[in-house]
This record gives structure tokens, C-alpha cells and sequence, in this order.
């Protein structure tokens, strides 16, 4: 097996509403979750999680007033060259799906291959006017990696050997997992089909789903597809993980 070392970056945080982040949660609290960019190092590539949020989205949106970042330590692209990461040095960047806190700087890197589900970039090429957490850059940022896209199909895919993808649907039309093999065993990064610990631990799907039962499959799979489970905003992530490492 291949051993990665998986590490981090903080990115700022987005609110969420709490019915949103789980099933029977308070439509009234609102959480603020944490937006951290995941990366490993190989000897030959720099494989990338997602690419945050780009606050001129987040204006689009109408979220701004919710949304934090920390400047200049949380810049995404200031926070990876405090670890040695330049923009062109990023050769393949997974999309777990193109909701404006994962999407924002896609378009930065590049020399990246961009990774895309088919279902995904299905549904953001036809984007509905009433889709919840995308925009009309989601589909411009995508437009100018076009050529440098490599689309998913079906249920599983390697990227490099010990990191794979795992179609989970449910939380958009093609979200995808993502799995890393490390000294503590294979990570799997849930993305937003579990914002929180709370999802992986006691069993309670999200609120916010395109389809839940896909997002009810995804769950029964953890056990099966991991060994650790990191949720997609969960503030507990930076206690259990501090120092921008996870294995």
C-alpha cells in the first residue's frame, strides 16, 4: 500500500443553518464551518482537495456578510505557499463538487488536470436558476479549466495509486469522496454529504441533499470504503487534527 502524508490548509469558514447541516437541526442557529483545503505531496505530483471559496462568489451570492477569512493567512493561495506550494505546482486538483466554497479558485492552478464527476458537470452545464450553493461563476470557472478537465464516470476511479474518488451523489448531483491511503490508514474525505462529525458518528443524514437517499447510501458505504472519516465543515476537525496534518 501506499502511504501519503495528508495535510491542510484553513481557508476561512461559511455559515450554515443548522436544519441545512443535519436532519431535525434548528432552522434558527446558524454554524459557521470551517473551509480547509486538503493536499499531498508526492515526488512528482501535488494533488489538491477542492479549491475553496473566492469571496467576489460569495458577494454574488448574497453570503458575504456570513462568510469569514482571516487575511492574509487564510488567502487560500497565500496559505499553500506558507507550505511550499505554488500555484503552478499543483498537477491534479479533485473537485468533490462545484458549490461555491469548493470551486472558488479552481481556476488558479495552471498546470492541475481538474477532476470532475460527469453528473456534476451535467448538472452545473444545465444549471436551474433555483440550485442552492452554485452560480453563474460556478459554470465560467469551469469553462476556463475546460481543457484541462478529466471527468469521472460511475462509482470509483484511482487518481494516483493509494488516492482514489467514490461517487456519493446525494448532497449534489455528482459529489464525489475521496480517499487516501496513510500511516493511520485510508482517510476518506466525506465532502458535504457529511458537513459534520455528527453525520459520521451518530448517524444523522444532512438536510441539505439533492437526494437522500443517495446521501443515506453514502453513509451505510463509510465503513466499507475507510478507516477515518473527515466530515466537510466541522470546527471539532481542527481539535482532533491541529497543525495542518492528519496523517
Amino acid at each position: 500500500m501506499t502511504a501519503h502524508e495528508l495535510r491542510y490548509v484553513k481557508t476561512g469558514t461559511v455559515p450554515g443553518r443548522e436544519d441545512l447541516l443535519f436532519q431535525g437541526g434548528d432552522a434558527n442557529n446558524v454554524r459557521q464551518g470551517p473551509v480547509y483545503l486538503f493536499y499531498v505531496k508526492t515526488e512528482r505530483d501535488v494533488v489538491l482537495v477542492d479549491a475553496s471559496f473566492h469571496m467576489d462568489d460569495a458577494r454574488i451570492m448574497g453570503a458575504e456578510e456570513g462568510v469569514t477569512r482571516k487575511m492574509p493567512d487564510e488567502d487560500p493561495l497565500y496559505a499553500l505557499k506558507q507550505v511550499g506550494i505554488n500555484p503552478e505546482d499543483v498537477t491534479k486538483l479533485i473537485l468533490t463538487h462545484a458549490h461555491f466554497d469548493h470551486v472558488g479558485y479552481v481556476d488558479a492552478f495552471p498546470n492541475a488536470t481538474v477532476f470532475v464527476h460527469r453528473r456534476e458537470l451535467a448538472w452545473v452545464s444545465g444549471l436551474p436558476a433555483w440550485s442552492i450553493g452554485y452560480g453563474s461563476f460556478s459554470v465560467e470557472k469551469l469553462n476556463r479549466v475546460w481543457k484541462r478537465l478529466s471527468v469521472i464516470d460511475g462509482e470509483r476511479a484511482q487518481i494516483l495509486p493509494g488516492i482514489e474518488v467514490v461517487y456519493a451523489g446525494g448532497h449534489s448531483a455528482g459529489s464525489m469522496a475521496v480517499l487516501v491511503d496513510t500511516r493511520i490508514g485510508r482517510v476518506c474525505l466525506c465532502g458535504d454529504n457529511c458537513f459534520l462529525y455528527k453525520t459520521i458518528e451518530e448517524g444523522i443524514p444532512i438536510g441539505l441533499t439533492n437526494d437522500l437517499y443517495e446521501s443515506l447510501e453514502f453513509m451505510q458505504k463509510l465503513p466499507l470504503i475507510g478507516d477515518v472519516f473527515i466530515p466537510g465543515h466541522d470546527p471539532l476537525f481542527y481539535e482532533r487534527y491541529p497543525n495542518g496534518i492528519v496523517a
